[in-house]
């Protein structure tokens, strides 16, 4: 049997806190909430991992991952996400950008053209210097969200 290194030892208030997500919380919250409840040796008793993945249905990796995370970071690493509430790329079509690509499709159409082209109205917010770049798929999507787009 696989005994694990490091002992988890939780507190009452981190067993309190752990209860409440195993009841009320996300599907990876509440089984990361037992798999600490699951590991937590202060009750006395010797953990085995082996027990752990056979009750919780697991993988030792799981566990380890799980383990890991409190023993570095505590309770808060291992239940709420790193990321959460950031978004990893900056827009790049704010509601100024919008109303310039709306006003453009909206005027007055280029020389020899019945109607603009989406590569035209990139080409134009580039060059008017509004953004650094902009894909033709990109104008697409702020039409389509418009409901300006002809056909």
């Amino acid at each position: 049997m696989y005994k694990s290194k490091k002992a988890v030892k939780l507190t009452e208030d981190e067993q309190k806190a752990l209860a409440k997500y195993k009841k009320k919380g996300k599907p990876k919250q509440i089984l990361r909430a037992k798999i600490l409840l699951a590991l937590d040796e202060s009750s006395g008793q010797e953990v085995l991992i082996a027990n752990v993945v056979k009750a919780l249905k697991v993988s030792k990796q799981t566990i380890n991952i799980v383990k890991q995370a409190y023993l570095e970071g505590g309770l808060d690493s291992v239940l709420i996400r790193k990321n959460a509430g950031k978004n990893p790329y900056q827009r790049k079509v704010t509601g100024d950008v919008e109303a310039n690509i709306i006003t453009i499709a909206c005027g007055e159409t280029p020389d020899g053209h019945s109607q603009w082209t989406l590569r035209q109205i990139a080409d134009r917010i580039v060059e008017l210097k509004i953004v650094d770049k902009i894909s033709h798929v990109t104008i697409y999507n702020v039409l389509k969200k418009r409901n300006l787009l002809r056909t």
